[in-house]
């Protein structure tokens, strides 16, 4: 018998899922999620189905395998370092998981997030996070391997703590709750 594995990063999923269904039943209408950084479109098939909502998945590569899966209702190929290619006040909802942490300017993104989002909206964000000794040290690691060019674009280049994150979420406009 083949033995299951089931991680417990995907709960991650699964909260999105909850705070996103919570958000439909407030609002009472149909909304538009966008997934900056959809990668494989994990969270759009681990979440359940949404009626009336609009998803729009936004990624640096939007070839990727199994993405079709997903059935994003548009899908956007963007570098998210030049801006997202969305109008301004499209979004009720951003889902924005395991993305900041590859950017070079998370600012700039986290600013071009709360441009595409209706007032009022939902920004969900997701990191990896640690002490803030830790991320300094690996931050300095970081930026010695991509200068000696072992480390890449899209790769890890950003080390979260929690302050750190909120204060990133603030200076972009956003109120943090949670």
């Amino acid at each position: 018998m083949a033995k299951r594995r089931f991680p417990v990063r995907v709960l991650r999923y699964w909260w999105l899922g909850l705070v996103i269904g919570e958000e439909v039943k407030e609002l009472g209408r149909p909304l538009t999620v966008v997934d900056v950084g959809c990668d494989r479109g994990t969270i759009k098939r681990i979440v359940l189905p949404i009626f009336g909502a609009k998803w729009i998945g936004l990624d640096i590569d939007t070839n990727r395998e199994g993405i079709g899966l997903a059935n994003y209702d548009e899908l956007i190929e963007c570098d998210f370092d030049q801006g997202l290619a969305l109008p301004d006040g499209e979004a009720d909802i951003v889902i924005c998981s395991h993305v900041l942490e590859h950017l070079p300017r998370p600012d700039f993104t986290m600013r071009e997030i709360n441009r595409i989002m209706k007032p009022g909206g939902l920004l969900l964000v997701g990191v990896p996070v640690t002490l803030k000794l830790f991320a300094k040290i690996r931050e300095y690691q970081f930026e010695k391997q991509l200068n000696a060019g072992t480390r890449f674009r899209w790769q890890h280049v950003r080390v979260y703590w929690r302050k750190r994150l909120e204060k990133l979420a603030r200076e972009s406009g956003f109120d943090v709750a949670f």
